[in-house]
């Protein structure tokens, strides 16, 4: 029973997978596409943050998560949280980008999301904050970098991609 039970885990385990690296390595789709959750590239949010877009970032991982480190802006709403969420607290973005530490909670949220009438709720192609601080942009961390200094960092990057290491696709 265990051993069949480990063998199912483990088939879903690379099925999701599979689903997030098609998603990851796919083209920016907006949020008409038919996939369950588009994806862009951090170099696309930089560019919308340019234009003066607004963009929310919606953090999935647990507060003490969210604490330690998240990206600028970024509120807190955990996977276990998001069907209470209030949209009125995401204002009226023009993208909703949904993110974990590599994009398990980030998926399943930005799903969530787009469920419940989110429908410019996607994830990072680069996937999660892992993906987010490989790529050279800042995040606020708790007793190193203020919200305040960290998007200031964020907003230097996006108006002067040569401040940060972003790779373009």
């Amino acid at each position: 029973m265990i051993r069949t039970l480990s063998i199912v885990a483990a088939i879903l385990a690379v099925a999701y997978a599979i689903q997030v690296y098609r998603g990851a390595h796919a083209p920016f789709a907006s949020p008409s596409h038919d996939r369950l959750v588009p994806v862009a590239s951090t170099a696309e949010v930089l560019n919308l943050i340019k234009q003066g877009k607004k963009v929310v970032f919606v953090d999935a991982r647990e507060k003490q998560e969210w604490q330690e480190e998240h990206i600028p802006g970024a509120i807190n709403v955990s996977l276990r949280e998001v069907r209470q969420l209030d949209q009125r607290t995401l204002g009226d973005p023009d993208l909703v980008i949904a993110y974990c530490l590599k994009d398990f909670r980030g998926f399943e949220v930005a799903k969530a999301l787009r469920q419940s009438g989110v429908n410019k709720a996607l994830i990072l192609a680069e996937l999660g904050i892992n993906g987010w601080k490989r790529q050279g942009l800042p995040t606020v961390v708790e007793g190193k970098r203020s919200e305040v200094e960290a998007l200031a960092m964020l907003d230097e990057c996006a108006h002067q991609k040569a401040k940060c290491q972003v790779k373009t696709p």
